[in-house]
């Protein structure tokens, strides 16, 4: 393999990146992570397996296979309706907090189920 195909950088404010060259044209992914060890580590993930898709020949050229991406964003591709996701987090909360605030989830969960943010 290759070492070093896909390189790590870190841009004064806005974090880390990669870059690379593929099919003769650059790319360059804003990882969205600043500076630090951990998130290095996180980079450095992405840069491997940018590095295996392309010697694999299985390079995404929208690179939305590479992006990270919050819980939430996963959960909505993924199919779950903002209402289950909001009932997952009452049941994660029910135990931790006073019977008034659970009371106020439930009528927060109806409205959410009723407008239109409900089907999404």
């Amino acid at each position: 393999m290759a070492k070093n195909l896909v390189s790590i950088e870190a841009v004064n404010d806005r974090g880390l990146r990669l870059r690379w060259q593929y099919g003769g044209k650059r790319f360059c992914l804003a990882i969205g992570l600043p500076d630090t060890l951990t998130n290095r580590t996180v980079a450095e993930a992405k840069a491997r397996q940018i590095e295996l898709d392309v010697l694999s020949g299985h390079f995404d050229l929208t690179l939305d296979r590479y992006r990270l991406q919050s819980t939430i964003e996963q959960r909505v591709r993924s199919g779950v309706t903002v209402p289950e996701l909001f009932n997952k987090f009452i049941l994660e909360r029910q135990n931790d907090v006073y019977a008034r605030s659970l009371e106020k989830y439930k009528v927060l969960m109806k409205s959410l189920s009723e407008s239109l943010l409900g089907q999404k």
